[in-house]
């Protein structure tokens, strides 16, 4: 349970303490500091605290499903606010099926070991924990997709403002094919970063959030090709001489790109 989580479960404690007939309790401060003690409690004892942190390494020793714990070391498969690293040639395993939806914040691809992985088809969503990371370390050296239908970035709390970052700091190239776009937030923040001078490709529709909040694009490094027909509307911002590609025109940094 990270430090957000933890004093997110003492406010709603707090309000559960409140509404608990046998205890007369109206002072918000109180009403916090009882919750802080059974979240400690809680928290100590390790009960119902997920291992959001784990880090799931993919070994491909059972076959190509994302689903199956035998593929994973230790046993998976990653969850929301885990990280699933993908560094070796998975056993041959390279092209990855999920059965719906697979879950993770941090999806990492390390090493000069790794293979060329597809994860993802059609029609499957990958549901990211917001503020986390698709990442291509320095190092990797073979082209990496994503090719689910659809990508979400997962927060659980409305009206909070979402991120995610896509990250290529090798010498491949990152496509993700599937529409981009968060469950929640006033405004979803999506940050292109890296050193590659490949071209990552973005082809699905980059969407607004499904709370109608404005979705804008931040370019800080890298070539980036937003080649889907996006109607997000919250711009695109671009620094540090990076280059976006859009409707087939090249914009090179600094300057603001309004919608496309």
């Amino acid at each position: 349970m990270d430090a957000r989580s933890f004093l997110n479960t003492c406010w709603r404690l707090s309000i559960i303490v409140l509404k608990f007939p046998a205890m007369n309790i109206q002072n918000t401060p109180s009403r916090f500091l009882i919750a802080l003690s059974v979240a400690s409690a809680v928290f100590a004892a390790g009960l119902a605290v997920p291992a959001f942190a784990q880090s799931y390494t993919w070994t491909g020793a059972a076959g190509d499903l994302w689903s199956d714990s035998a593929n994973w070391s230790p046993s998976g498969p990653p969850v929301i606010g885990s990280t699933a690293e993908f560094n070796s040639a998975g056993a041959g395993h390279t092209t990855i099926n999920w059965s719906g939806t697979a879950s993770a914040k941090y999806i990492t691809f390390d090493s000069s070991s790794c293979a060329a992985y597809t994860i993802g088809t059609p029609g499957d969503l990958l549901q990211l924990s917001w503020a986390g990371a698709i990442t291509l370390n320095a190092g990797v050296t073979e082209n990496q997709t994503i090719s689910a239908g659809n990508v979400r970035m997962y927060n659980d709390i409305v009206g909070e403002n979402t991120s995610y970052n896509f990250v290529n700091n090798s010498s491949a190239s990152l496509t993700v094919t599937g529409n981009i776009y968060s469950n929640h937030g006033n405004t979803f923040d999506l940050f292109l970063k890296g050193t590659s001078t490949s071209i990552n490709t973005l082809s699905g529709v980059i969407q607004d959030t499904l709370d109608s909040g404005p979705t804008q694009i931040w370019v800080s490094g890298g070539i980036w090709a937003l080649t889907g027909l996006n109607n997000y509307s919250g711009g695109t911002v671009i620094t540090g001489g990076s280059t976006v590609i859009a409707n087939t025109i090249v914009n090179n940094g600094p300057e603001i790109v309004g919608q496309r």
